[in-house]
C-alpha cells in the first residue's frame, strides 16, 4: 500500500505542476481530469489499506494486497 500509495501521490504532484506550468485551456481540463482520477485511485487504496477484509482487495483487484 505504501508503495502505491507514494506513486499516486507522485503522480498527481506531476500532473498539477504540468496544470500550473500550461496556458492551454484544453490541456488543462485534460489535466484535471486525471487529477481527480488520480485522485480517486488515493481514495480507494486508503480505504482498501482501512478495510480489514482481505477478500475485498482479492475480489477488487484478484490479489491480496
Amino acid at each position: 500500500y505504501r508503495i502505491a500509495l507514494r506513486a499516486e501521490r507522485s503522480s498527481i504532484l506531476l500532473y498539477e505542476a504540468m496544470l500550473d506550468s500550461t496556458m492551454d485551456s484544453g490541456l488543462k481540463r485534460i489535466l484535471k481530469r486525471i487529477i481527480r482520477e488520480e485522485k480517486s485511485h488515493l481514495t480507494t487504496i486508503v480505504y482498501l489499506r482501512a478495510n480489514p477484509d482481505g477478500l475485498f482487495a482479492i475480489e477488487r483487484f484478484a490479489c491480496m494486497c
